[in-house]
């Protein structure tokens, strides 16, 4: 429905293929083979959309195309293919908040830079927690010695509430 209301949108096109990446990994033992091959189908019939997109506004980002693919092949099991779409992916820090932040300070308009260095610290200590439970995960599934992976969540736990204590975050 979000992608008949909203045909052009970058946003909506790779929120979908998430979607589907997670209702594969999510429901992977209910659906059946043809099911899957069906929503991978979509994928990537949704990516390449998302990439047209694009080339028609002359940003030829394809960042996200790859990355959400990606993720709907590691959660189909085609794994292979995932890391193909991998291979496409820059390393890139920065995101919109952190930009926006940076052209404001550089301005000199620090209040108004608060703001977006908040909102990029928010999405950052997101994906922060979500690398540091697989880290921990591989940690204790390789070794089988959940110690370790106990102390990792011990530290990032008081970390980051010592980041929230003032309640700016």
């Amino acid at each position: 429905e979000m992608i008949k209301q909203y045909p052009y949108s970058r946003d909506t096109l790779s929120r979908t293929i998430g979607c589907i990446a997670q209702l594969l990994s999510v429901h992977a033992k209910n659906i059946t083979e043809e099911e899957k091959e069906e929503l991978v189908s979509k994928a990537e019939s949704f990516s390449e959309e998302l990439r047209k997109l694009g080339e028609k506004d002359g940003t030829n980002d394809y960042t996200y195309s790859h990355a959400f693919l990606a993720d709907v092949y590691m959660s189909a099991g085609e794994f292979e293919k995932a890391l193909k779409e991998i291979e496409h992916l820059p390393y890139s820090r920065y995101n919109k908040a952190r930009m926006n932040g940076n052209l404001l300070h550089r301005q000199k308009k620090y209040e108004d830079a608060i703001d977006h260095y908040r909102e990029s610290i928010s999405d950052s200590i997101y994906w922060l927690f979500w690398d540091i439970e697989r880290l921990a995960h591989c940690m204790w599934r390789a070794s089988g010695d959940n110690t370790s992976s106990l102390r990792i969540f011990q530290l990032i736990y008081d970390l980051i509430h010592r980041l929230y204590e003032d309640n700016l975050y």
